[in-house]
């Protein structure tokens, strides 16, 4: 009997060791045409909200649309005490697709694409700044190890759509957003948009002394993608 209660107490030591500080999981289609398939999920020591999922009623609304106030929650764990990104800046806006319409999808003109390999690339365009995300052949992702791109490439004014540099869409909009230049790194930055100027290209990594450290879990099955992560505060 001690033995059993002995083992039993090393189990449960260990699991606590193992906790994540922060869990997230968001889901849906690539499109963003069936929301019924979208949820976010987030777990943390101050705030946490169970398979939030869109609002019905805000379909043609660009922008978060959750009917748990799902977003909220999630951006309370956006940025250390110092205001610095405690997440690569694009996973932070990748799991807000589980409760965004399919007005944001278009907006942002989100590609999600798997090699025969298995390797899953996203890329999106959100608020003018470009991002990328380039899983292993499992799927997986380390958000401080793994590949991670940005750069800036236009503007958004509030209410409006964005407007992107010429030299990277050519008629301004994500409509025709050459992905191939934009991850290109020959191609400088400095060019005025409007309101922004472009950048070279970037790693996307966080900023934060205390950053969210973990693997992430993405799963491609046929349009629906699921996004898991446990992550802890780097000490």
């Amino acid at each position: 009997m001690k033995k059993m209660l002995s083992v039993a107490v090393l189990i449960c030591g260990t699991a606590g060791l193992f906790a994540a500080d922060l869990s997230v999981e968001a889901q849906f289609t690539i499109t963003g045409a069936n929301a019924t398939k979208s949820f976010l999920t987030v777990v943390g020591p101050t705030a946490s909200v169970n398979k939030d999922s869109v609002d019905p009623k805000k379909v043609d609304v660009v922008g978060a649309a959750s009917l748990k106030k799902g977003t909220e929650v999630w951006n309370t764990y956006r940025a250390d005490a110092a205001k610095s990104p405690t997440l690569p800046f694009g996973f932070q806006n990748l799991v807000k697709y589980g409760v965004s319409n399919v007005a944001q999808f278009k907006s942002d003109g989100l590609s999600v694409v798997k090699a025969a390999d298995g390797v899953i690339t996203i890329q999106f365009v959100h608020r003018g700044t470009a991002m990328k995300l380039v899983t292993d052949e499992t799927g997986k992702l380390d958000v401080v190890t793994g590949t991670q791109l940005k750069r800036t490439i236009g503007f958004i004014e509030e209410g409006k759509e964005q407007v992107l540099s010429t030299e990277f869409a050519p008629s301004g909009t994500i409509k025709d957003a050459d992905f191939a230049k934009i991850w290109d790194a020959k191609v400088p930055g400095g060019t005025v948009v409007g309101k922004a100027k472009t950048t070279a290209l970037l790693p996307d990594v966080s900023p934060s002394k205390t950053p969210y450290v973990g693997v992430v879990q993405f799963t491609l099955t046929g349009e629906v993608l699921n996004i898991k992560g446990d992550f802890t505060v780097k000490k």
